[in-house]
């Protein structure tokens, strides 16, 4: 059996006739992997109550890299409860100007 240049899907003619039809493994697995790991983020922060100390223990990766994670894949997710947005608790935030708190002592009577 003998094929003509055009006849056969692996010839040249056909690679530049359809060249978005054939993809690469390679992007394909890439794609589903960040597909994967962004639901996986989002569900584990979500479990999480949006602790993201919690979810990274979880992941068993170190907080930094899923918070390298979420900006890269642009996650959105909620700050945990009860956060100030700077990552504190409104009990332990405090001063904001980075300068102790004065003390006043009572003078003895």
């Amino acid at each position: 059996m003998t094929r003509t240049a055009g006849s056969g899907t692996g010839t040249a003619e056909a690679a530049l006739t359809y060249p978005y039809r054939i993809k690469s493994p390679t992007a394909v697995y890439h794609k589903l992997t960040r597909e994967f790991q962004m639901k996986l983020i989002r569900e584990t922060i979500l479990a999480s109550q949006g602790n993201r100390t919690q979810a990274a223990r979880l992941l068993g990766i170190q907080r930094t890299y899923l918070l390298r994670l979420i900006r890269e894949y642009q996650i959105d997710v909620l700050p945990p409860a009860g956060s100030n947005g700077k990552g504190r608790t409104s009990s332990d935030a405090g001063p904001q100007c980075g300068r102790p708190t004065p003390v006043t002592v009572n003078a003895p009577r």
